[in-house]
């Protein structure tokens, strides 16, 4: 069942897991198609919340084409829901999975995550979960955009932590070495082109 978000029609149910349901919406004061990302849980934990208000305000600083945007952060009941910028577009994971992608959508997409990544980079803002799954691509209008920046670093160099591997902030297929916590390197730009280097190596 959708939530009900004040001011907003949802429009069509995209993903839902155990702690965030994703919506396409419409906003009603100007009809504008969005993105609704939502936590699900009555009562979210002090570290869900501060994701969500981590990557609203990330998003909502960055001004770059390929990046995704972040219009608002509304409250829900007694939890929060970001409002983002829709490309009507599906994630590579989906796209990839549905259709064989030529070498030269490859490489569109490739080198625009590439561009994207340096300047974010610049900012300093080390994203950390790079993967098929957040990065959307519409290939009708030839956009691309990288999402999620949920436990994205706003520092130019971060010590990993050791901890368990199911309390490890990203995804373990896609991650480098030093992100796991387990060798002595610190956490720099490189984290995001090993994940895009694995996430290359898979479409290919």
């Amino acid at each position: 069942m959708a939530i009900e978000l004040s001011g907003y029609k949802m429009a069509e149910s995209l993903r839902l897991d155990g702690r965030t349901a994703i919506y396409r919406a419409i906003r009603e004061q100007d009809k504008k198609r969005v993105i609704i990302k939502a936590l699900t849980a009555e009562n979210p934990s002090k570290e869900e919340i501060a994701r969500f208000k981590q990557e609203c305000h990330i998003t909502q600083n960055i001004d770059l084409p390929n990046a995704v945007k972040c219009y608002s952060l509304e409250h829900h009941d007694r939890s929060l829901a970001l409002v983002l910028e829709d490309i009507s577009g599906q994630s590579l994971q989906e796209v990839a999975h549905d259709t064989k992608l030529a070498l030269k959508d490859w490489l569109h997409i490739t080198i625009a995550i590439v561009e994207t990544l340096a300047e974010l980079h610049k900012i300093p803002i080390i994203h950390k979960d790079i993967k098929p799954s957040n990065i959307i691509v519409n290939l009708d209008t030839r956009q691309v955009q990288i999402i999620d920046f949920g436990i994205a670093s706003h520092v130019p160099v971060e010590s990993p932590k050791l901890c368990d591997l199911s309390e490890i902030e990203g995804t373990i297929a896609y991650m480098s070495p030093e992100q796991t916590g387990r060798t002595s390197r610190l956490i720099d730009y490189r984290t995001d082109y090993y994940s895009l280097g694995v996430t290359c190596y898979e479409l290919l």
